[in-house]
């Protein structure tokens, strides 16, 4: 469930962490009267308010039989009510009150100044859609939610108890609590999901909208068993930020939500239309503003095409789009990274995720990654980098992972305003920033499975994948069979918009294989 609220100066969502210990109906109203408590506390209704007229929702159509939508009727009753003025009241007899089954999805508020809107006894809402807000209030002030229970039906989750853990196969199986939805419902039917573990209270809750596909085996009326898989294990990246202003030629302003920058950094200047580095250097002066910006001095001229504040959130797609330049604090990435003897065992993302210069990776493991084991490489739509120069992966060990296993180097994308972004085969579009990599010595099975979440960044298939990558070596590496699931002829190797690219002395690809490979992806 959730509230959201916009006005001409801000706009908040508020959202429950739909808890895994309470009873539905208990958390419900718990999490409603928290959001009552937020919006009654700046609500000030005149004192001759008590004397308006409460307008109740049943004379303009509503039923509250839990069956009817009532959505059209309760927005009637709001609009009557605002013109009352200022202390209207919305009531809502006792009764279960069935929202966005049609074709509007949210309770709306708009434009109100005092308004009230409040329940009688037992007054549940219970919203059809999980991807709508229940209540939508837009440029309003003084409003009151109070007396009233929002709940979902379908749950966009359903919850039960660990009854045991297989530690050494990484599964746990679980018993549905009573009143909630098998994880094969049709409710999760086309969303992927993922499980919650919260193992000091040995419950588990299953989320329809994390993107992760999981195993799900039933093994009894009511009990299942999920494969566990973790988080992201060990980022190492720093971000990309807008250059909202160049003022003159050694002078930025930049856009600096979550990042810092201090005298003495480095950082690099990117044209972000063709993905490339355009310039580096060193930060001088660096000061925050309170809006969130620095205004930096660097110690040589820097050339910029496109400035500006840009639209989207910093992940979306308009972002990756919009061509505005980026400068990326490099300073701020941990330099000469080594791992070296380590396991990396079920992941719902990559294992490990770097973006800097002198890392060696060494007699490692990875299994069961849902995304690449290791990615090397820029991602234009989370902004995170900088690129991989100067990269090591040696002696380990990669089985059963999705995607390709080791990611290096970023896929060139269009940056004009306004389009989806595109992988693009333009000259201009191709850099080398990704440079001197070796990879040596480890072997791989059980790889090819998994389209993308993300179709510009990562093919399917590849053990290894290069893309806009200088100066690599591949060599004395062992390919064992693919994945059962794999396409046939998935390549082992794939070299995309590349150059200076060697395959020598790896085992299961012939060298012809190899050659293939590198004349048919190389960068001319």
């Amino acid at each position: 469930m959730w509230i959201e609220i916009n006005d001409a100066h801000f706009t908040k969502t508020l959202n429950h962490p739909t808890s895994t210990l309470l009873s539905r109906r208990h958390f419900l109203r718990r999490s409603i009267a928290f959001t009552a408590m937020a919006l009654s506390s700046i609500a000030t209704v005149p004192v001759w308010a008590a004397k308006l007229k409460p307008i109740n929702v049943k004379e303009f159509g509503a039923k509250g039989d839990g069956v009817t939508d009532d959505t059209a009727a309760i927005n009637a009753a709001i609009v009557a009510a605002q013109k009352q003025g200022a202390g209207a009241v919305v009531s809502l007899p006792s009764g279960r009150y069935k929202t966005a089954l049609g074709k509007e999805k949210s309770i709306r508020i708009t434009g109100a100044d005092g308004l009230a809107f409040q329940g009688e006894g037992d007054t549940i809402i219970v919203s059809g859609d999980l991807d709508e807000p229940v209540f939508r209030i837009v440029d309003s002030k003084s409003v009151t939610v109070r007396k009233i229970s929002i709940d979902h039906d379908p749950l966009g989750y359903t919850q039960g108890t660990i009854t045991s853990v297989d530690i050494p196969n990484m599964t746990c199986e679980v018993s549905i609590d009573p009143g909630y939805p098998a994880p094969n419902d049709p409710t999760f039917k086309g969303s992927q999901v993922h499980p919650f573990v919260f193992p000091e209270n040995h419950y588990y809750q299953l989320d329809r909208h994390w993107p992760n596909p999981i195993e799900m085996v039933k093994t009894g009326e009511h009990t299942w068993s999920w494969k566990l898989q973790g988080p992201p294990n060990i980022d190492n990246w720093s971000n990309y930020t807008r250059i909202i202003e160049q003022r003159d030629k050694r002078t930025l302003i930049v856009q600096a939500k979550n990042s810092d920058y201090r005298a003495g950094d480095r950082v690099e200047l990117w044209d972000w239309q063709h993905k490339k580095m355009r310039s580096n250097a060193i930060i001088t002066t660096a000061t925050r503003n309170p809006d969130g910006t620095f205004v930096i001095t660097l110690d040589r001229d820097v050339v910029t095409e496109h400035v500006g504040v840009g639209i989207g959130m910093n992940f979306s797609r308009e972002s990756m789009t919009d061509g505005i330049d980026r400068l990326i604090n490099v300073a701020t990435v941990g330099q000469e990274t080594t791992i070296r003897d380590s396991k990396f065992q079920v992941f719902r993302a990559k294992c490990l995720n770097l973006k800097a210069t002198h890392c060696t990776i060494e007699r490692c493991t990875f299994s069961n990654s849902f995304q690449p084991a290791i990615s090397a490489a820029p991602e234009w739509y989370f902004k995170e980098g900088s690129s991989i120069r100067n990269f090591t992966v040696r002696d380990c060990t990669f089985t059963d992972n999705n995607h390709p296993n080791i990611v290096i180097g970023a896929s060139p994308l269009s940056g004009v305003p306004g389009t989806k972004p595109m992988v693009s085969d333009a000259p201009e579009n191709i850099s080398h920033d990704s440079t001197n990599i070796l990879i040596e010595g480890n072997s791989f099975s059980g790889f090819g499975t998994t389209p993308s979440v993300f179709g510009w960044n990562w093919p399917v298939g590849a053990a290894i994948t290069i893309t806009n990558a200088a100066d690599v070596m591949i060599r004395g590496n062992k390919f064992g069979p693919l994945a059962e699931s794999a396409p046939q002829g998935t390549p082992k190797i794939l070299v995309e918009k590349s150059r200076d690219v060697q395959v020598m002395n790896n085992k299961g690809i012939s060298a012809k294989e190899a050659e293939t490979v590198i004349k048919k992806h190389q960068a001319k």
